[in-house]
């Protein structure tokens, strides 16, 4: 009887039968049994119908068979009494092994030779130089029309994205006089018109813009299975599973922690423009009416006087005589009808705006529309006439340049309340079906305290839009004039 070695065998054993084993084997009839058993020294026995019989295996290719028990069973299941015989050959995954990496050794060599190869015929390739000729000169075309931005509303319940994500390059402002004529046009600013809300409508939402997922333990049907008993490595991975899970959850409550510290900041910041705005202060001022904000609830009862000194080396510049003066660049983002002013400091700040050349005039402005008419875009706040001098063109290019550097810092503000959204937005989609509820209320929560400050900062940058416009329009007209008495 031929053994032969199924799997990853590649050998075949021998057997040896008695004569009347093999005649009782061809009569098999369907109550007859057979069963196999090897020892791992190679001697084995089989048992037929009660009776048993040695068998001895002899090495093949260098090594002794590893026989596994094998057991027939009933000879009628398959029909006829086979000589074949399925054992497992031990040296086979050796021999398998030392030949895929001979393989490998194989064809990392023949790899050698075809870079060297390919580096050799590198060499002897001969390189040309293609000379360009400059193109021919030809006067600039006159940039396309400026796009007025749309009015910013929310499209839609669910978490809005109430900002503009990173946009193309803002214009530079165009070149000096001194420049041979004619001068390019700055190109179109963009629009900082709001995207579009990104979640499925297929899928159901709790109201947050966060697709609502259904935690694995609800689809289940049917009892569970009963736990076994945690020993050996299962109560080590279960011991580590639950580490990482308390450390993932701490790190949960570090980053709310971090966004909350965040967000006091911002509008510690925006205090101490406004402050700032109406007369250089001293440290110890500040100091005391940051308390008395931090009393009347206005700031955060978190700040220290370490918050503030941050905050004052970003938006002023110290004096000599020890007062911080407010940026010339933050002056841009000013607002008159800021809350938290009395109305003689109203007057006050439209005074300096006035003098600064921020506010066409320093009387008050119109009155506000009617609770009930829906909100509009801002009206242009800079009355820029038509410049007739190199002076006024000179001061508009600052003016734009100053206005420009607002401009670009509320768009990196906004940016940081996208990304800050968006990892909240993870956090909620990672999250547990007992922890969803937990993080749609925080959201929703800290989504209600931002969208004020959210709003004001796209209705600024809006604003800011409208005046690079006028000035960068009263800039062409001038260049363009000038270019066109050059050319007579």
């Amino acid at each position: 009887m031929d053994i032969t070695f199924g799997g990853d065998a590649a050998c075949v054993a021998t057997m040896r039968l008695p004569a009347d084993l093999v005649q009782r084997l061809a009569d098999a009839t369907s109550a007859t049994s057979l069963q196999i058993t090897f020892a791992p020294s190679g001697e084995g026995v089989l048992e037929c119908d009660g009776e048993r019989y040695p068998l001895v295996s002899r090495e093949e290719g260098g090594g002794m068979c590893e026989l596994i028990e094998e057991t027939a069973g009933r000879l009628a299941a398959v029909g006829v009494v086979s000589k074949k015989l399925t054992v497992r050959q031990g040296g086979a995954a050796d021999r398998l092994r030392a030949g895929y990496e001979q393989a490998d050794v194989e064809k990392r060599q023949r790899r050698a030779v075809d870079v060297a190869e390919a580096s050799k015929k590198a060499k002897t390739v001969k390189t040309t130089t293609r000379v360009v000729p400059p193109p021919a000169a030809r006067p600039a075309a006159r940039s396309a029309p400026l796009p007025l931005p749309p009015p910013w509303a929310p499209t839609s319940p669910t978490l809005p994205q109430l900002f503009p994500n990173p946009s193309p390059p803002l214009p530079q402002p165009p070149p000096p006089l001194s420049q041979p004529f004619p001068l390019p046009l700055p190109p179109s600013l963009p629009s900082p018109s709001p995207p579009a809300p990104h979640p499925p409508p297929s899928t159901p939402t709790v109201g947050l813009g966060v697709p609502c997922v259904p935690h694995p333990s609800a689809r289940t049907c049917g009892r569970p299975a009963a736990p076994r008993p945690a020993c050996g490595r299962v109560a080590a991975g279960r011991e580590a599973a639950a580490a990482a899970a308390m450390r993932e959850s701490g790190g949960r409550a570090a980053g709310a922690r971090e966004a909350a510290g965040e967000q006091a900041e911002e509008l510690l910041s925006e205090w101490c423009i406004h402050r700032l705005a109406l007369g250089p202060k001293d440290l110890a001022a500040l100091e005391k009416a940051m308390h008395e904000a931090q009393t009347k609830k206005l700031l955060s009862q978190s700040l220290q006087i370490g918050s503030l000194n941050r905050v004052l080396t970003n938006v002023a510049q110290k004096q000599e005589n020890g007062r911080f003066q407010l940026l010339t660049e933050k002056l841009a983002v000013v607002r008159v009808d800021w809350e938290h002013y009395a109305e003689n400091e109203r007057s006050t700040l439209r005074a300096v705006l006035f003098k600064k050349g921020i506010l066409s005039q320093p009387t008050a402005c119109a009155p506000a529309p009617a609770a009930s008419a829906p909100s509009a875009p801002a009206a242009e706040r800079i009355v820029v006439t038509e410049l007739t001098s190199e002076k006024q063109y000179l001061e508009t290019r600052e003016k734009f340049g100053t206005l420009y550097k607002s401009y670009k810092q509320l768009d990196e503000e906004l940016a940081q309340y996208t990304k800050r959204f968006e990892r909240m937005e993870e956090e909620y989609e990672q999250a547990s079906g007992s922890e969803k509820e937990a993080l749609a209320k925080k959201i929703r929560d800290e989504f209600r305290k931002a969208e004020p400050t959210m709003q004001r900062k796209v209705e600024q940058q809006r604003q800011n839009h409208v005046q690079l416009k006028a000035y960068k329009n009263a800039v062409n007209s001038y260049v363009d004039r000038c270019n066109k008495e050059k050319s007579k």
